[in-house]
């Protein structure tokens, strides 16, 4: 028999601290609504998180463990992150709280069918797809800061829009981004100009698990400096027809800046 424990090291160590916090936070706030556990050939935990939205998040957490080695997690969540969360971590969180701080993990086998290792060593040797050809693209992309309050806090997020430059100067129809564009958005891939792909990473490294694109601390500011250049950084209640932000182009306006 192959005897584990599960304990909030381990959730540690799995998510990273900075998630593994986050996590605690959300737990604290009382945001996780339901848990629960159930066993078999692997020990899988479901759950639902309240985030920002009005529809909790679902989580779901596959607990593994061999004999001899340490227990293998594996996550999905319905959150934008898709896996390894804050809402994981709070689920988590709650169903070790529930157990007294762990819990054993006793099982006598598990899936023969699944070998990490295997797995990895696999798509190592998987032929690497050819990089397709950057074609460019008369849309581009336009920007605006939103600022949102909330009880506990108020933050500056980013929302981003599909548009085209008219002749005359000036963009037409703004239409949202949704999920599966910005995911191309930030793996360099889809129809976007250099400039937006460019932006990518800076983009999703503010995604924050709730789907907003969060400017803050130092990533933040520089994304601001590089939205500020392209030109199509505008204010959430700003026309179209006005001037888009620019550095050194005195606009009033008050904000928190989290650091």
């Amino acid at each position: 028999m192959n005897v584990s424990v599960l304990d909030y090291d381990t959730v540690r160590r799995w998510l990273g601290e900075s998630t593994f916090l986050k996590g605690v936070d959300y737990h604290d706030q009382g945001r996780v609504l339901d848990v629960f556990m159930s066993g078999g050939s692997d020990f899988v935990v479901m759950g639902a998180v309240r985030g920002r939205r009005k529809k909790p998040y679902e989580t779901y957490i596959d607990i593994a463990s061999k004999p001899g080695q340490k227990l293998t997690l594996r996550s999905s969540c319905s959150c934008p992150m898709r896996r390894d969360c804050k809402h994981v971590a709070a689920s988590l969180l709650e169903l070790l709280e529930q157990e007294g701080g762990w819990m054993e993990l006793e099982r006598t086998g598990c899936k023969p069918d699944y070998d990490p290792l295997t797995c990895w060593q696999d798509s190592l040797s998987a032929e690497m797809p050819a990089e397709p050809e950057h074609k460019e693209t008369t849309s581009v992309l336009v920007y605006h800061l939103v600022p949102q309050d909330y009880p506990y806090c108020s933050i500056l997020t980013l929302s981003v829009s599909r548009s085209r430059s008219l002749k005359r100067g000036g963009f037409g129809v703004c239409k949202p981004l949704g999920y599966d564009a910005m995911n191309n958005l930030f793996s360099g891939a889809g129809d976007f100009s250099r400039e937006d792909l460019a932006l990518g990473p800076l983009l999703q490294a503010c995604w924050d698990q709730d789907g907003d694109i969060v400017l803050s601390g130092e990533v933040g500011a520089l994304l601001l400096r590089r939205l500020l250049e392209t030109g199509r950084l505008f204010l959430e209640a700003d026309d179209l027809a006005l001037p888009p932000l620019r550095r050194n182009n005195a606009r009033s306006m008050s904000m928190q800046w989290l650091t």
